[in-house]
């Protein structure tokens, strides 16, 4: 065996079951023991662990001792009972049909493609079937076969081995007989064979064994069995040919195939029959189609042999085994069909489809696919998309085929491939197929083209884009610039779009290109070598035809020439234009100019079906140019009617400006400002007179270089200047021209910081009086017209008025100044009093009570000296009251202080809290109503204070001297005035018609002039037993939001309440 295995160049590391495989045949004690199908799925097991094989099908067969071991094994493991005859019936048209060659199959579980091998060995008889698929689709090699030749002889041997056993044991459990006359036939063949010799006991036992291990052979074969007489007559029948044939296996006897099967089958039948008896030799593997009693009308398939039944040299009777492979015939014409249509698929669309590996190197491809990139199948295949496509390219396509084979999902892609200048797109469905362990083992795909559609897709979204832009407005020199910016880079590297006619040469007024450098390089051809008129070439030609010209490939000789000198040749050749097209714009007919679309860099080239598109391009511009051109003359006329509406609505934003500013600087800045931009000038200024009425100064300067500003800062009225005459004519002066401004002022147009090309200045004059005067300067000439003048006169007659109002407004802020400063003084003046009044209050209560304590104290001494005791508790309790007064009266002056405390509070709760704080302190009853809004009393900090101190010394009085304890404060507005009455129903006093009993009052003294500091008065009516009414008025306009008294008064009533009462 060593030496057979070295004779065929086995590899030496073999697997070690290969060891199992030879030694197969002596491991009587493992196999023969064990039943057929055991035995074969250990071959099977063997196999599948050598070869590494997804599919093995092992078969031992021995019908003399009807032994018949089958065993399937699938992806390592033994099929299971429920799928064993499911799988097999698959396998048995390829078993059948073509058993010593390959075929493709499907794996029965997973549909993968199989590379499906089987090899036969027959001896005596018996035969082995090893049938095995693989996932390699170049299985089997030199190795391999000899593996398989190797497996398949073993089971021989091992059929060989058991056969004794078996016929043994199948003897001794036989106890049927066969029919009579086959055992008349049979007793007497093997008397012949003995030469007539009486049979012995021991040779009629013989017999019997064999006459039943044939009886059992014909009852439990699954397979259909007969034997023919030299008439053709049936002998013997098994009960699945009978079913077969459609009748009992009784119906059969003494009749021929004739009379059994129809006629063409019977033919058949007969004409192998007759062959075997003429010639003695088997008949194998004969197939029979036809049609049988059983199901009349079907066309039925049956696989049969025929062999002869010798005795003595002669045959006697033929034997027939008959399997129906209806189904398989069926099946294997079905997947032969299928091939078929797949092959038809494959080779007849126009789709590319193809094959890969783990590497994308490609393994199959299709006509169609092979032809995207120009080559053959046999260029494609085994080529990786390295060697295939431009870098970029290819590494995108590898790098999307990697990602399929890592996430295991099929996946769609868009792939841009340029092969000889020639752009295409793909769109590509790639997905993974995998080996027998479930393992990626490539890539399967189909790519369409798809670049007519991406073609018409991008232009269709091209034209969708231009359509807006040209419909955008009537300025299509801008929106044709926008047109040819639109069609690079996706449809052109270059795009040129240039007016003309037949009389006329083209004028390029757009050019785009995604490089603005390039763009320079051909608006400086432009320039030097302008289109030659005569020309019947090129724009020429299409202006002159009204027909598109195409280049699909742009030479070197059609560069040279065309280039007019050796330096026009060489920026033609920096351009390295591939290929180009020019259309024509057109509309209503007429032709109006061409587009140029140029593939340079990219090294695309256009086709014919690029022209038509573009030719859509170029007839909506061209109706997009005629449509602004019909409407020009309108637009002129409707400029000139703008132009008046825009100076009208020029002015009214510089009154609006001017209406926001306070000072003569604001004023100026802003005349400055607005009339450099309604006018378009590059700088201008303001001067005025100063108080002597000899110098002008400048306000504000805006466009001059700031040593200029400085130089002519200020200037006398006298000098001769432009500025200077107008202040002394009170005219205006327009210069147009660099000219003129030299003509008429010679000495100032010498000045090296004049570098104007035209002037103007403007008169300001107030009330009939120039003041000042405006100055603009133009970079360009000028040509004005009296509409012109006009306006600017306008303006300058505004910014005399702002200037008016500027210096009222500045008058009236000093003179507010000094009454603010006024009121300040008389603020001071007025806290300087308070002071003096609680030092007045101070040696009039405070001091005197000390005074009084002290001799009190004195006489109480005396009094616990003497012993009178009577006297001092009077003087104790007396020191008592006195006490209590001055704490009250120092209480009350603490009050007055603290209240300033509170200046950043507003009115009302300034005045809440007080009215809290004195009613808590001294038992009285304050009665509060307001018939007023609360935004009415939004005095200023100094004004609230001064009413709330006020209000408090009117209290302290009601305290003090009306000996009551209870008062009213009620709020209201009459004439102009905020009036806050302060009553009660006390004793009152007596006031002199001259008012000087109270008058000299050092207290109501202090309220009048807190009263007279913000403006407001102070008015006292008392009668003596009925109370005393002190009234305070404030100026209403002292309110910050007054004006809403109108309010309902009820609604800010404040009572007793809970709801209402003061400081609740």
């Amino acid at each position: 065996m060593n030496s057979i295995v070295t004779g065929r160049n086995i590899d030496q590391q073999l697997h070690p079951y290969f060891v199992d495989l030879i030694t197969f045949s002596t491991l009587e004690g493992k196999w023969i023991n064990c039943p057929p199908s055991d035995a074969a799925d250990g071959l099977a097991q063997i196999i599948q662990n050598v070869l590494d094989l997804p599919l093995v099908y092992v078969a031992l067969l021995d019908p003399a001792q009807d032994v018949e071991g089958v065993a399937i094994r699938l992806d390592g493991q033994a099929v299971l009972a429920e799928e064993f005859n499911h799988i097999s019936i698959l396998l048995e048209p390829y078993l059948i049909a073509n058993p010593d060659s390959s075929s493709l199959i499907a794996h029965p579980i997973s549909r993968d493609i199989l590379c499906f091998t089987a090899v036969q060995n027959e001896s005596e008889g018996r035969q082995t079937v090893v049938a095995v698929g693989s996932a390699d689709l170049t299985f089997p090699s030199e190795n391999d076969n000899y593996i398989l030749a190797l497996a398949a002889k073993q089971g021989l041997m091992f059929l060989k081995q058991i056969s004794l056993l078996n016929q043994l044991n199948q003897a001794e459990g036989s106890e049927r007989s066969m029919e009579e006359r086959i055992n008349d036939v049979l007793v007497r063949n093997t008397l012949q064979s003995q030469a007539i010799k009486p049979p012995t006991v021991e040779a009629t036992q013989r017999n019997n064994r064999l006459l039943a291990m044939l009886e059992s052979l014909l009852v439990h074969a699954p397979f259909g069995f007969a034997f023919f007489d030299r008439d053709h007559s049936y002998v013997r029948i098994n009960k699945v040919l009978a079913q077969m044939n459609g009748l009992p296996v009784e119906a059969h006897y003494d009749r021929t195939v004739g009379d059994i099967l129809p006629k063409a089958t019977a033919q058949a039948v007969d004409e192998a029959i007759e062959r075997v008896f003429a010639t003695g030799k088997t008949v194998e593997n004969m197939e029979i189609s036809g049609e049988t009693m059983a199901i009349p009308g079907q066309r039925r398939h049956w696989l049969t042999n025929f062999y002869p039944v010798m005795s003595e040299g002669h045959t006697i009777y033929v034997g027939e085994t008959v399997i129906e492979i209806t189904e398989q015939r069926e099946a294997v014409e079905a997947l032969r069909e299928s091939h078929a249509i797949l092959r038809a698929v494959f080779e007849g669309t126009g789709d590319g489809i193809f094959l890969k590996d783990r590497q994308s190197h490609y393994l199959m491809i299709n006509a169609a696919g092979a032809s995207f990139v120009g080559k053959t199948i046999e260029e494609m295949v085994g080529k990786s998309p390295v060697d295939i496509f431009p870098p970029n390219t290819a590494n995108k396509i590898i790098n999307d085929e990697q990602q399929v084979m890592a996430t295991r999902q099929a996946q769609t892609f868009e792939d841009v491939v340029t092969l000889d200048g020639t752009t295409a797109y793909y769109h590509s469905t790639k997905a993974p197929y995998y080996d027998a362990e479930g393992n990626v083992a490539g890539i399967i795909g189909i790519s369409r083209d798809i670049t007519a559609n991406k073609r018409t897709e991008k232009f269709n979204q091209l034209l969708a884009k231009a359509g807006e832009i040209l419909n955008s407005s009537l300025d299509y020199s801008t929106r044709l610039e926008s047109v040819a910016q639109l069609a690079v880079p996706s449809f052109a590297d270059w795009c040129v779009v240039s007016f003309g006619s037949r009389e006329e040469s083209a004028l390029e007024v757009a050019v785009a290109h995604t490089d603005p450098d390039k763009v320079a390089i051909v608006r400086e051809l432009q320039q030097r070598y302008p289109s030659d008129p005569h020309s019947q070439t090129g724009a020429r030609e299409v202006l002159q035809t009204g027909r598109s010209v195409l280049y699909p490939t742009i030479s070197d000789d059609m560069v040279v020439a065309t280039a007019r000198d050796d330096d026009h040749l060489q920026i033609l050749r920096t351009l390295q234009i591939t290929s180009a097209m020019i259309v024509p714009l057109k509309a209503r007919g007429d032709t109006l100019g061409v587009m140029t679309f140029i593939y340079a860099e990219s090294g695309r080239r256009y086709t014919e079906a690029d022209v038509a598109l573009a030719e859509e391009l170029g007839r909506r511009a061209g109706l997009a140019i005629d449509n602004a051109r019909l409407y020009s003359a309108e637009r002129e006329a409707r400029c000139s009617a703008e132009q008046i509406a825009k100076r009208v609505s020029s002015l009214q934003a510089v009154t609006a400006s001017l209406s926001r500013t306070l000072t003569s600087d604001e004023v100026a800045a802003t005349v400055v400002e607005q009339g450099i931009s309604v006018l378009e000038a590059n700088s201008g200024l303001v001067v005025l007179l100063d108080e002597t009425g000899a110098t002008l100064k400048i306000l504000d300067a805006v466009g001059y270089p700031a040593e200029v500003v400085e130089q002519w800062r200020q200037f006398p009225v006298s000098a001769a200047t432009p500025l200077s005459e107008t202040v002394r004519t009170g005219e205006p002066i327009l210069l147009e021209t660099k000219a003129a401004l030299g003509d008429r002022f010679p000495e100032f147009a010498q000045q090296p910081t004049t570098i104007n090309e035209a002037l103007v200045s403007l008169p300001l004059i107030i009330e009939d009086k120039v003041v000042g005067a405006v100055g603009l300067s133009f970079a360009t000439p000028q040509q004005f017209q009296i509409e012109d003048l006009d306006f600017m006169m306008a303006l300058a007659r505004q910014c005399a008025q702002a200037l008016e109002r500027a210096r009222l407004f500045e008058a009236e802020r000093l003179a507010r100044a000094e009454a603010e400063a006024a009121q300040e003084n008389l603020a001071m003046l007025t806290q300087e009093r308070e002071r003096n009044r609680l030092a007045q209050e101070l040696h009039d209560n405070v001091a005197q009570a000390i005074g009084y304590l002290n001799l009190k104290l004195a006489g109480a001494g005396s009094a616990l000296r003497t012993g009178d005791t009577d006297e001092v508790e009077a003087v104790l309790s007396e020191l008592k009251q006195v006490v209590n007064e001055v704490y009250t009266d120092v209480r009350e002056e603490i009050f007055s202080l603290r209240s300033e405390r509170h200046a950043g509070s507003d009115f009302l709760e300034l005045l809440h809290r007080y009215v809290d704080k004195y009613k808590r302190f001294y038992r009285l009853d304050i009665h509060l109503e307001q018939e007023v809004a609360n935004d009415v009393l939004d005095f200023p900090a100094e004004v609230r204070l001064q009413v709330v101190r006020t209000i408090q010394e009117a209290l302290m009085n009601t305290r003090k001297h009306a000996q009551v304890n209870k008062a009213m404060i009620r709020i209201s507005q009459v004439n102009g005035y905020i009036q806050i009455n302060v009553e009660d129903q006390g004793q009152g006093f007596s006031i002199s018609p001259t008012g000087e009993d109270k008058e000299n009052s050092f207290g109501l003294r202090i309220m009048r002039e807190r009263m007279a500091s913000i403006g407001g008065r102070l008015d006292i009516f008392s009668t003596v037993g009925e109370g005393t009414q002190t009234i305070i008025s404030v100026p209403a306009h002292l309110g910050l939001s007054h004006g809403s008294a109108h309010q309902d008064p009820s609604q800010y009533e404040e009572t007793n309440s809970d709801s209402g009462q003061a400081g609740q």
